[in-house]
C-alpha cells in the first residue's frame, strides 16, 4: 500500500492519491501521474494479511513493514509531515526510494 499526501493535516489520515501494488523480487514500483507542483509526503507498509489495515500491537507498533519518504527512522511514535515532507517542481521527474522497516 502506498500513499501519497499533499498537506500535513492530512498526512496519514487521508491520501491524496494511493495505490496498491504487488511486490516482484522484492521490490515495488509506483508511479503517480498528473501532480501539480508542491509538497508532498509518501507513507507505504506491507499488508502481509491482505486486510487492508496498517495493523499494529497495543493500536501503536507496527506488526507490519513500513517506510516512509525521506527514510524517516522510527522514534516514538509516527513520522513528523516536516520529516517526510519533499518538493515537486514543475516539469520535473521526481524519484523517491524507500527503504521498509
Amino acid at each position: 500500500m502506498v500513499g501519497l499526501y499533499n498537506t500535513k493535516d492530512e498526512f496519514l489520515k487521508k491520501e491524496y492519491k494511493s495505490f496498491s501494488a504487488r511486490i516482484i523480487n522484492g521490490k515495488v514500483e509506483v508511479s503517480f501521474k498528473d501532480i501539480p507542483e508542491g509538497t508532498f509526503a509518501i507513507s507505504v507498509y506491507h499488508d502481509e494479511n491482505e486486510n487492508g489495515e496498517f495493523d499494529r500491537r497495543f493500536g501503536m507498533i507496527p506488526k507490519e513493514n513500513y517506510g516512509n519518504s525521506n527514510n524517516v527512522p522510527p522514534r516514538f511514535g509516527p513520522p513528523k509531515w516536516e520529516d517526510a515532507k519533499f518538493e515537486i517542481k514543475r516539469g520535473s521527474a521526481t524519484q523517491i526510494e524507500i527503504e521498509m522497516m
